[in-house]
Formats: C-alpha cells, structure tokens, sequence
C-alpha cells in the first residue's frame, strides 16, 4: 500500500497539468473521407499508452480505445470536441463519437496531486482481488476538491447497500455521496470507508420474480421504524421495481434505495407515508411525486451510478461557485458575496468590486434566475461567515428569485450533478415537483453522452463571472418585445415573508445583507408599465416591506433600467460594456453602506 502512495507523491507536482494536445487543422478539420470511411490515429503520448494507434471505420461510427496511464498520472481532456469517458480501477475508455472525418487525436494528461485510499470495510471486490482496499490518485480544482469514486461497480457486500464513503470506518465522521466532492490538501493521501446499510430482511417483502428482474409488491413489516432499506437482490435477482400500493401508512425517519432500482410506481407509497430523509441512486428512471403520495421530503442523499452529463453545461457553474464559497469559509477575511440568477453571473465584473474593496474577497454566485431560488440560499447560508456582507439582486421578473414560487423543475439537478451532496443543506419538505423533476432531468441525459467530472462550465472566471465574448453592437433592441411587466402579485405577504426567512438565516450567520435591483432592458418594457410607472410602485414595495424586518434596500430601480445597446442575447444577459456600467452603479450603491 505505502509503495503505491509513494508513487503517487513522486508524481504530484504541485499545480503541474502536462498536456499533450496536437491538433492537426482546426476543429474538427481534415478532408472529406473518401469511400465512405475515416482514420483516427491517436498521437503518441509518453504518459499514456493507447490500445489501438490507429482505427478505421464507417463515417458516423463511435470509435473506442482503451487508455492506460503511468503512475501518478490520468485523463484530463481530449483534443476531439465530442467524446466520454469511462473509468475503471484498471483503465480508462475514451470514446469519439459520430466521427465523420479523418483526423489526429491527442489526450491531455494531468499529474495527480493528491490520493484517496479506499477501505472496502467489510465488503468484496467484483474483480476477485484479495486487498481491502484502493488507491486512486487525485486531480484537484481550484478549489482543492475532487470526486469520489461511484464504488457499486467495484465492490458489494451481501445483503447491504452502499450509501457512500466515510471519514471514519465506523460512519461516525464526515458522510461524502458516491461521486461527490471532498477537499484534500496537495500531497495528502486521505482515507475513505465504505458506508453500509444493512438491509431490512427479505421476509418483510412480497414480491414477484420477472424477467428483467424482481418487482416489489408489498410491504409487511412495521408501520413505524426508523430506516427502511430496501433489499437490492432477492433469489440472485436484481430488485428493479418497486409496484403500485406497495407501503400503506408507514413512518419512517429515513428510506435507503438499492441502486438497482429503476422504476417506483406512481402510489407505491401511499395512505399517510411518512419520510424525513432519503437516499438513492441516479439509477432511477420512472419516479414521480405521487410514487410517495405526493409526500414532500426534507433532506435528499443521491448517489451516483452514472458519469455525469451537464459539466459543460453553464448552470453546472452553481457547484463550482459552492466550491468557491467552501474554500474561503476559513480565511479570515471577510467576504462580498452577490447573488442573483443570470442578471448577476453575465452582469458583474467582479475584478472591479475587488480593486473597489480590496478587504473583501469577492464571489459572484448566481448562476440561473428561472430555477428554484430556495434550495440555492439554503446551501449558500450553510457556508456563510462571520463578517460577510450578502447582496441579493433577484430579476424583478423572477418568481422563483422573489420567493413567491417554489416549486421544483430539472435544472436543479443539473445545478449540483458536479456534487450531489449540496442538496443535503437544503430543506425541501415544502417542494412540490422534485421527484417529477428529477425523472425528467435523469431521462434527458438517456439521449447525452458522458461528460467527465474534470470537466468545468465553459466561460467562467475565477470570481464566477461569466466572461465569455458579449460585444457591444450600439443597438437600442429588446428580446421581449416589449411585454416585460413589473408583476406586482410577486410582492405579496407571503413572497415577503419567505424571502425574509432566508435573509434570515443569512443574518443568523453573522453576515450583512443588501437587496439591490438586477437590470434589465429598458427597451422591453411593456407599454402599460411606461404610463404607470409601475417600477416605481414595485421598487417601494420592496422598500417598505424590507425596512418593516430590518433590512436595507441599497439601489433604485431606475438606476438598472439600460438601453437596449448594453444587452446581450436577453433582457437581463449585460454585454460587457453593460456589465461594466452596472458594476460602477453597484460599487457607488455598496459605497453608501459599507
């Protein structure tokens, strides 16, 4: 063991990345293959043999090569644009997909900088060997965090369930999700447990053995416990299915699901079921709310099965933003942390408010106003300091940023597929849509292909500033076609009153908070609006409710209201001219206050 993590730290360069990219052409580039066929040849790489240097196939076609890396070392990225990965203990699968012209391919590899040690802690590995354990070497982000291993294809204990890796062997320290995030240190070699949960006897179960494997039909045992883990084999089958009218009435602190599992009919929990906590995989495919009767719960665990897909979509960049807020919980200085959905991610320059307070570090932390705001508070609130100072500017537009909806939809789950375990700070014992969404986020990714945790959200700074190119045209044009409305049923007591709440929570943390105003386009707003000055009523409203529970509204509306020119591709999304003139009008807000 100590021989193999002495291998690692030969290899770990502090912050060293070697890539080996050779592209030949641009993107994609190469002739038009002839008779319908192309070549790949992979380009040689001291660091990495490939199993096959050259391939030919039908233009379209997949082309897989198996990759085996030196000590210490492993895939960081690929010159082709549209390609997964797949890891094992052993090697690693890089996959092209739909080629369609000849070209050289090359592989980027990544010094490890860091090691997990895995303890099997009872149970067995799929591959036979005789150890307890593994050792997989670390590539860190910025933020000195990487992903776990998913652990279910390496290793089984009979009649328990994996629910994750633990600090400690008993699982009485820190609880990290099967391909979630932990933090290491450069150098450091840490050593995860594997957490088993014991599962409920089979004789608490009627079921049915079908082809694809078992269906659970009924529930027998006690209507009142405090775990129910359900089985995942049953005669050597894989329980996959869990039917209508399964468990009638039963009260349980927390439900723990195989990752078997892919269908839990629609009532299958039902008559009064209680739950405060659950764990499963994102091996589910057919799940609804009413599967539990429509019965809202508190704390979600989800581990995962299956590579990620969105790590190069935008609204991924909410993990990496957590990772940001995590790692400077610790530093003694205080911190300006601004929140809002895109208004605030395409309309800061964050470089600006550092040389404008050069005491605070400063984080931009919205990433998507068309979401679920309050999941997105509850996990900010969970790593606020002391001495922070909190600004939240929601889109005047945004139900879900007012806090007068709640619901859920999928993008949530791509916010946090980067580390699932985010959700477990959040409270969604009053969020209605979860299961729905979660189906419909996992069914998507069916049809996309794998992304690698690796990966980061393309056009992001260091701050969280969305940078990529937004040129200033010179032209007064709306997106909406003037039908943005100042909706004033958003500012109700209700809406208030939730938003407080988390202000709240904010305060309780030892931090300041200020509402501020997003911007939008001038030129989008509704006809009706313009003759009644509705921003002017909407503006007072939110000052005269906010004042009423202690806190300060620092800006004007007016003040946000741009031209046309200094919009993107949206009404809210700044140009970078418009990010500028916003972030000065901020910096002067901030100024009055701090």
């Amino acid at each position: 063991m100590w021989d193999a993590i002495k291998r690692i730290k030969k290899y770990a360069v502090c912050g060293v990345l070697f890539t080996i990219l050779l592209l030949c052409g641009a993107c994609g580039g190469g002739a038009i293959p002839e008779e319908k066929k192309v070549t790949v040849n992979f380009i040689d790489n001291v660091l990495c043999v490939f199993s096959r240097k050259t391939v030919t196939t039908d233009v379209g076609n997949d082309i897989t090569v198996v990759l085996h890396f030196r000590d210490g070392t492993d895939f960081s990225g690929c010159s082709y644009r549209d390609y997964s990965v797949k890891k094992t203990l052993e090697n690693t699968k890089l996959t092209l997909h739909n080629v369609r012209y000849s070209e050289r391919v090359g592989v980027s590899v990544a010094v490890m900088q860091a090691s997990i040690l895995y303890q099997a802690n009872g149970g067995h590995f799929y591959d036979g060997r005789e150890e307890s354990y593994f050792l997989v070497g670390c590539v860190l982000n910025d933020s000195g965090r990487t992903n776990t291993q998913l652990g279910t294809d390496i290793m089984y204990r009979e009649d328990h369930i994996l629910t994750g890796w633990n600090t400690e062997r008993d699982g009485s320290g820190e609880h990290v999700g099967l391909g979630s995030r932990v933090s290491l240190e450069e150098r450091e070699c840490l050593t995860l447990y594997a957490e088993w949960k014991k599962q409920t006897a089979v004789q608490n179960f009627s079921y049915e053995i079908q082809k694809n494997g078992v269906v659970l039909t009924q529930y027998l045992g006690e209507k009142e416990l405090d775990e129910l883990v359900i089985p995942r084999m049953i005669e050597g089958k894989k329980v996959v299915a869990i039917g209508r009218r399964f468990a009638r009435g039963i009260k349980i602190h927390t439900l723990i699901l195989p990752e078997t599992l892919q269908t839990i009919e629609e009532s299958a929990f039902y008559g009064g079921f209680q739950a405060e906590e659950i764990y499963f995989f994102d091996s589910i495919n057919s799940i609804n709310d009413m599967s539990f009767g429509n019965t809202c719960i508190k704390t979600w665990h989800i581990n995962a099965v299956r590579a990620p897909r969105y790590r190069d979509a935008s609204n991924s960049q909410f993990a990496e933003n957590i990772d940001r807020l995590m790692a400077t919980s610790e530093s003694e200085r205080a911190r300006l942390l601004f929140f809002g959905g895109c208004s605030m991610s395409y309309g800061l320059v964050s470089e600006m408010i550092s040389q404008a307070f050069p005491d605070y570090q400063v984080l931009n932390l919205g990433v998507i106003g068309g979401i679920n705001a309050a999941y997105q508070f509850d996990i900010i609130t969970n790593y606020i300091k002391e001495g922070d100072v909190f600004i939240h500017a929601p889109e005047e537009g945004s139900p879900y940023q007012l806090m007068a909806l709640a619901d859920a939809e999928p993008r949530i789950f791509i916010t946090v597929e980067g580390n699932y375990d985010l959700l477990v700070h959040a409270d969604f014992s009053s969020t209605n849509g979860m299961f729905a969404a979660f189906e419909n986020y996992n069914t998507a990714r069916d049809e996309l292909p794998e992304t690698a945790y690796e990966m980061l959200p393309p056009m992001y700074n260091r701050f969280g500033d969305y940078i990529g190119k937004r040129p200033f045209e010179g032209i007064d044009k709306s997106f909406s076609d003037g039908e943005y409305r100042f909706d004033l049923s958003l500012v109700n007591d209700a809406s208030i009153a939730a938003l407080c709440d988390k202000y709240d929570a904010v305060r309780e943390r030892g931090a300041k908070i200020y509402f501020s105003f997003a911007p939008f386009n001038r030129n989008g707003v509704a006809l009706e609006d313009w003759e009644t000055l509705e921003w002017l009523t909407f503006e007072a409203a939110y000052r005269e409710a906010l004042s009423a529970r202690g806190y300060e509204v620092i800006s004007q509306v007016e003040s946000y209201m741009f031209p046309g020119r200094f919009f993107f591709d949206t009404d809210y999304h700044l140009n970078d001219e418009g990010a500028k003139i916003r972030t000065r009008l901020l910096i002067e807000d901030l100024n009055r206050v701090l």
